[in-house]
């Protein structure tokens, strides 16, 4: 073979193969860092609380104590293990523009032909085809050969790392996602560079000597990227356009891109030109020049410059082009822009010879375009975080007042290994911002149509490994130390499937979730409650919402009569324990007879019913509103006849003498519902019975710890007593309080009768 074609051929299949390994960045890599994190800054991401009810803890993005890991895609980048979120959604931004799958070269869209990048670099090199920069940041999970950064992506990676059973794979998750929003903003961000959305291709690496007929770096984004510290990321006076946009504007990802003018491709690419589709090129209709034109001398431009371009060589006029900027999104009339392009030096020669005039861009042209576009690409890169994360559950309390429970007499609610919550119950509405016709969850319409959504719930906790059935095990009981009873890993339970009811978008609805596959422990601490919402979200097919609400740790109420606690003087029905003429005690059994009966009855006799209602408000059971003047005034005994209707109950705990019956609700972590408890005793044998009542609100117990601080208060202290543990309020000091019986007798733990329409009832 002729030596000079064997040399002509290797260099043209070097060539090739160089192509194959393209580089069409946007903005280059530290500039989408730099746009990302100021956009992450003007996104609700920057509110705690936004990250609170994520499930998060409530700190800023930026917080090193909050890490999840990157998940590398390209050796390119060595900033592998764990970040902040906002270091997450930089990295995302700037792996977005790795070779690896030669990703740039998905992120060119023209609007106006919905073309992916398509320009040829002569007759035998043709840029092969891709996707455009929507259908690639936008692509359904699986759909595209080598994307799994999509905002489709994003969502299943949310959903993970709400639901998923590990801990460390819901980190994994988090981190994805953190990561893959940033990656979804570079597209957003490369539009507004306008060679991405007027089909101008540029590749910046492979010179090769001149031999690479694609080479065309970009001068816009190099000289992007040398000023980037001092890009305009907040609009200037000037150029009105804020830093953040309504989302109602927006009813799907895809109109960021484009919707009737409004999506960032449009703006750019109707109102500024670049190096290959300048005003001389023909190719666009718009934006059309416009009147003054502006000249100024090139020397005071360059000693104004940031930075300086002085040069004592340089002399002679710049003479600016100047267009009007229409925002199609903010409406209102035009804003001019002086400088969109620069006449060349040599038109004049150009004009006598009869030829075009020729545009070029500089330095000042493309300062000019930042002080609209790096805004712009600012407020919609944070408008898609808040795009993404707009939905919004309220959680309440359901009509029982409490969201769960169970009688902790029975084995299936106290025993160590597997006792626990079965059901959770609430009242849940969609609060989305604009309304359920702009951007509201339309689950009537869902599920009218038969669309798939559905909710879940999920219960956050650590795991208290002290725990017992009798309660010697919870934190600051003797002996317990927190430090070495609260497991270190987070741990969830998820519960089965739930249909969406119908009315959720006008009013709270009562959902009911089961548990009973997965229980929530008894043991549990540290509890937060979700729901996941997964479904239609306005015109978005396949949103994610979830609302988090932190609520009590088991928190538990008891009951007993203490008559047998004491030695008695008198004969039954009098109950005096003390006086100067008691020469001689009897126990409470020997006192019991003495009434002639026998020792059950007189337990019987002697022992309450304890009847309680709990309210999702703050108003009280009809008739026991202590501010009504009630017939009978609260915490007095008076007779059963007075009693006013109560409806059906929460709970009926029977405790006769020597019994304590115990539940445990799961409640809000700051309740404001009130609890009405009314207290029967009922003596068949003497033929009397009486009763008192009272309100107030159940008190939560909160083991919740602090990892700033790395601290943890218990709110509740157990200590024994009568063979089991009770707390420690409840459980006097001075021995004559305590009573005056020896041996002080046991207590035998009782069931109790939980009333409702999911909870189990006697």
């Amino acid at each position: 073979m002729n030596l000079k074609l064997l040399i002509a051929l290797s260099v043209c299949a070097f060539i090739l193969m160089v192509l194959n390994l393209q580089n069409a960045f946007g903005y280059q890599q530290p500039t989408h860092a730099a746009i990302s994190a100021q956009a992450a800054d003007n996104s609700v991401l920057s509110t705690p609380s936004t990250l609170s009810n994520l499930g998060l803890r409530a700190l800023k993005m930026d917080d090193e104590t909050q890490q999840f890991p990157n998940d590398l895609i390209s050796d390119e980048f060595v900033q592998t293990g764990s970040h902040s979120i906002l270091d997450l959604i930089r990295d995302g931004a700037q792996f977005e523009d790795s070779d690896s799958g030669h990703r740039s070269l998905n992120h060119f869209f023209d609007p106006i032909s919905g073309a992916s990048l398509t320009i040829s670099c002569g007759p035998n090199f043709v840029v092969p085809t891709h996707t455009t920069s929507p259908n690639w940041a936008l692509a359904n999970r699986g759909s595209v050969s080598g994307q799994k950064y999509s905002y489709s992506d994003a969502r299943q990676y949310f959903y993970d790392a709400l639901t998923l059973p590990s801990e460390s794979d819901r980190n994994s998750s988090w981190g994805k996602l953190f990561q893959t929003l940033g990656q979804v903003m570079h597209h957003i961000q490369d539009m507004a560079q306008p060679q991405h959305v007027r089909n101008d291709a540029h590749l910046d690496k492979y010179k090769l000597l001149g031999l690479n007929p694609c080479y065309n770096p970009s001068l816009y984004e190099s000289y992007s990227n040398i000023v980037r510290a001092t890009l305009p990321y907040s609009a200037p006076a000037d150029a009105p356009f804020p830093l953040s946009v309504n989302i109602a504007a927006f009813s799907t990802p895809r109109a960021f891109w484009i919707s009737s003018g409004k999506g960032i491709a449009e703006f750019s690419n109707s109102n500024f030109v670049s190096a290959g589709t300048n005003f001389d090129s023909g190719r666009y209709a718009l934006p059309t020049t416009a009147l003054p034109l502006e000249i100024d001398d090139i020397q005071t431009l360059c000693a104004t410059a940031n930075p300086a371009c002085q040069n004592p060589n340089l002399s002679g006029s710049l003479v600016f082009v100047g267009s009007n900027v229409q925002d199609a999104y903010l409406g209102g009339a035009p804003v001019f822009n002086p400088r969109v392009s620069t006449f060349s030096i040599f038109d004049a020669d150009l004009k006598t010879a009869g030829k075009q005039e020729v545009f070029t861009l500089n330095r000042f042209n493309f300062d000019e375009a930042h002080r609209f576009l790096i805004p712009r690409a600012v407020a919609y890169s944070a408008g898609l975080i808040n795009y993404f994360f707009r939905g919004n559950f309220e959680i309440s309390l359901p009509d029982e007042g409490v969201y769960s429970i169970l009688d902790h007499g029975t084995v299936a609610g106290n025993d160590p290994s597997t006792g626990g919550f079965k059901k959770i119950k609430l009242k849940l509405k969609n609060a989305t911002p604009g309304g359920t016709d702009a951007q509201g969850a339309a689950f009537d319409n869902d599920i009218a149509e038969g669309t798939v959504a559905t909710l879940i719930a999920v219960v956050k906790f650590h795991r208290n490994t002290c725990y017992q059935a009798d309660l010697s095990g919870e934190y600051g009981s003797p002996g317990k130390d927190w430090q070495s009873c609260r497991s270190p890993n987070e741990e969830i339970v998820v519960s089965a499937p739930a249909a969406v009811p119908f009315g959720v978008n006008t009013s709270p609805q009562e959902v009911t979730f089961d548990f009973s596959a997965n229980v929530i422990p008894i043991s549990a601490t540290d509890l937060y409650l979700q729901v996941v919402y997964r479904g239609r979200l306005g015109q978005e097919q396949d949103a994610v919402i979830v609302a988090t609400r932190d609520i009590s740790e088991p928190s538990y109420t008891e009951y007993y009569s203490p008559y047998d606690q004491y030695t008695y003087c008198g004969l039954w029905p009098a109950m005096s324990n003390s006086g100067v003429f008691c020469t001689t005690r009897m126990t409470y059994a020997d006192w019991c007879t003495t009434g002639g009966f026998t020792l059950a009855a007189c337990n019987a006799a002697m022992g309450l019913t304890q009847k309680v209602k709990v309210s999702p408000t703050s108003k009280p059971v009809d008739g026991y509103d202590p501010a009504a003047n009630p017939t009978v005034p609260p915490d007095t005994f008076a007779d059963l006849s007075k009693e006013p209707p109560f409806p059906q109950p929460l709970v009926i705990a029977t405790a006769p003498v020597g019994t304590l019956a115990r539940f445990a609700v799961l409640i809000d972590a700051a309740p404001t519902n009130v609890a009405t408890v009314v207290a029967e005793s009922v003596d068949t044998t003497h033929s009397t019975a009486q009763f008192k009542w009272n309100t107030g609100t159940l008190t939560p117990t909160l083991n919740q710890f602090d990892p700033v601080t790395n601290t943890l208060s218990p709110t509740h202290h157990y200590v024994p007593f009568r063979g089991v543990f009770l707390l420690e309020a409840d459980v006097t000091t001075t021995p004559a309080e305590l009573g005056t019986a020896s041996p002080m007798p046991s207590l035998t733990i009782v069931p109790s009768c939980i009333f409702s329409d999911f909870w189990t009832s006697c």
